[in-house]
């Protein structure tokens, strides 16, 4: 779902596939399977349900049923993506894989840069 386009409707089904930077399987390198786990009982709470789901190395498909809620979709999966690649990133780290942790911060806009203090810590870190 791209968040350029707003989808309004609730009680209804939509299909969600988002990937990985560059198709990376940052999935698999960071074993992030538990808490994609975590995140969809996160959207439950959120009246968002998972009907089916697949999980790949580097990116997931959902089908989910979203019941009526005053939020859109867009902002309640985006929040749930944000939080994702904050721990991504945190696993990364633990693992050492600067390596990686340079391609996806090369990959940060000059907007985004601005935005984000998550950015900011990530480049102290490799500064170190």
């Amino acid at each position: 779902m791209t968040t350029r386009k707003l989808q309004p409707n609730t009680n209804t089904f939509y299909f969600i596939t988002f990937t990985c930077y560059e198709w990376i399987s940052l999935f698999e390198i960071t074993n992030l399977y538990n808490y994609i786990y975590e995140c969809f009982d996160h959207l439950e709470l959120q009246r968002i349900y998972n009907c089916g789901y697949v999980i790949m190395p580097n990116h997931l498909h959902m089908l989910v049923y979203m019941a009526h809620t005053e939020r859109t979709i867009n902002k309640i999966i985006g929040e749930s993506k944000r939080f994702m690649a904050y721990e991504i990133v945190n696993r990364l780290k633990k693992l050492s894989r600067f390596d990686l942790l340079n391609v996806l911060g090369e990959s940060v806009t000059q907007h985004e840069r601005r935005r984000s203090t998550m950015y900011l810590d990530h480049r102290k870190t490799l500064k170190k």
